[in-house]
């Protein structure tokens, strides 16, 4: 760290943790400030001198040492002069390191040069909001990372502090008032709305969204200024890796998006506008549902999650992950469509739900799912005939009688999409589902059955409907029973059930169970329905 002597305006090199104390600066850039080649030539070059000494930068910097000087600072730091920015891996160690700068300083000065001491003091708010300092993403980290702050205006008046004027400052910049104040440490604050502060800030380099953002969220990574965009879903990575926070995927897409699918990252602070108001006590939330690290890892291509909590409900009825304190903001929710076995892609909110199956399913509702990072739209096509030949296990007739299946008894369950009730049976030659199922009825007793099919890949389908003795007699483990359903697809085996518009039906003591095969079409896709329908026998039957 290079720190400029306030009495003789000369650098002296310093290095972590053996810091003197010091003074830094916050500050909007202009067009005439002095960088570090410059100082150092007006340092030895006299007449060169009297060129720099003419400039605002120049001012800028005499003025907050002079100020540092009469406070009993020996030091200061500004980055105009203070870093060397034609060395990549200096320009690199400064950005990486910057917010512990700040945060080490003894004081802050922020200096508001399009801002009156009299027009502050009067109408701090409007004075705040219209300044062109509470705009740039630099000066976010500098107002958060400074236990001491003050601010001075165009005329180097001191105006207040951080810690006086923190609910004015809460207003114009959306920060926690505790936050500002010290009283709620910032790694406390869930990951979206340390986001949302920086979703309304610019800078004048692209990869800088990123770079600004690094200490807030206490990670490092290399600097390349050329990469764009891909800077900020860098940034993303690390901080996931890190926090393992899911609100990260809480970010909405703008309006003049319409892509069916959407990429798990955002793509700029920007998204994150409507986080502002998501629960800052979420990490409790977060650890119970997902406990342990180990639960998530990302490569180039995918997030890949061990035993995620998915669910579903209505009025949606699709797939999504909880991002959020449920109840605070609409944007909470990771909505995901299964594309394939234990394969996701994140998708928008449906404006409509499907058509409820009317299915009860038992389950913890863990999966062990992989989701795409950034969907490649070659894959968009795909993506929408995911529920192609589909097999949907779907409940039209109860008669005082529930439905319900426990989770382990579905097979192959990385297959079953949980929001649609449905088995994806696309690009399996021969694929065989099994459903182990209980009924009650109003007696109360529970019996048990179970339901299999096999589609060929000619999309030809058997199905059969069984009382769960009936595979006792074959194979009592759920595992093996599967193993002899498979054994019927590959020898194309004929079960009870041809087609469309058959029929089979069961009788479970005085009640009945009838499937029937159907055909139907989802999302453009033709699919299978196997259609439940249960109740007591009519006399005489």
């Amino acid at each position: 760290m290079r720190l400029l002597n306030t009495s003789t305006l000369g650098f002296t090199e310093v290095f972590e943790p053996d810091l003197p104390p010091y003074a830094i600066v916050s500050h909007t850039w202009t067009a005439d400030e002095i960088n570090h080649q410059e100082f150092v030539r007006a340092g030895q070059d006299e007449q060169y001198r009297e060129t720099v000494l003419q400039k605002t930068g120049f001012a800028k910097i005499e003025r907050s040492c002079r100020i540092a000087r009469e406070s009993g600072l020996s030091y200061l730091w500004i980055d105009t002069c203070c870093i060397d920015k034609t060395s990549t891996s200096e320009l690199s160690e400064a950005i990486n390191s910057m917010f512990r700068w700040y945060q080490y300083s003894t004081v802050c000065y922020v200096y508001l040069e399009d801002v009156d001491v009299t027009h502050m003091r009067q109408y701090p708010l409007d004075a705040l909001s219209q300044c062109r300092w509470i705009t740039r993403g630099w000066c976010l980290q500098e107002l958060l990372a400074p236990d001491s702050l003050q601010f001075y205006d165009k005329d180097w008046q001191a105006v207040v502090t951080k810690h006086d004027f923190a609910a004015q400052l809460s207003q114009a910049t959306n920060i926690d008032v505790g936050v500002l104040s010290g009283s709620v440490k910032l790694g406390t604050v869930v990951v979206a709305r340390r986001m949302s502060w920086a979703s309304s800030r610019r800078t004048t380099r692209l990869e800088d969204q990123a770079y600004c953002l690094m200490g807030i969220f206490d990670v490092t990574m290399p600097m390349l200024y050329g990469e764009g965009s891909k800077a900020f879903l860098r940034l993303q990575h690390e901080i996931f890796e890190a926090t393992h926070d899911l609100t990260i995927f809480a970010w909405s897409p703008p309006e003049t998006c319409h892509d069916r699918y959407l990429p798990l990252f955002a793509p700029s602070p920007k998204s994150f506008a409507s986080c502002a108001t998501v629960d800052a006590e979420l990490g409790q939330i977060i650890g119970s549902a997902l406990p342990g690290r180990s639960q998530f890892s990302v490569s180039k291509q995918h997030l890949i999650a061990n035993s995620i909590a998915l669910d579903f409900s209505e009025p949606s009825r699709c797939n999504w992950l909880n991002v959020a304190s449920p109840g605070r903001n609409t944007t909470c929710a990771l909505y995901l469509k299964k594309v394939g076995p234990g394969l996701f892609v994140r998708i928008r909110p449906p404006l409509s739900p499907p058509e409820s199956s009317a299915l009860a399913i038992h389950s913890e509702r863990e999966e062990q799912a992989t989701i795409y990072l950034t969907p490649d739209p070659v894959l968009f096509p795909k993506f929408d005939a995911a529920h192609a030949l589909g097999i949907q296990i779907r409940i039209v007739e109860t008669l005082g009688s529930s439905l319900w299946i426990q989770r382990g008894n579905i097979q192959p369950a990385s297959s079953f999409d949980f929001s649609r009730s449905m088995f994806l049976a696309q690009g399996t030659e021969a694929f065989a589902a099994y459903l182990g199922c209980a009924v009650r009825f109003t007696d109360t007793t529970i019996h048990q059955f179970v339901a299999m099919a096999v589609l060929n890949n000619q999309g030809r389908l058997w199905a059969d409907l069984v009382q769960n003795e009936v595979l006792d007699n074959m194979a009592r483990s759920i595992p093996d029973r599967f193993m002899i359903i498979r054994r019927f697809a590959a020898s194309n085996r004929n079960l009870s059930l041809k087609g469309p518009d058959s029929c089979k039906e069961i009788r479970l003591s005085e009640y009945y169970v009838r499937m029937r095969v159907a055909k139907a079409w989802m999302d453009g896709q033709p699919i299978f329905r196997l259609n439940f329908a249960m109740g007591p026998l009519r006399i005489g039957q």
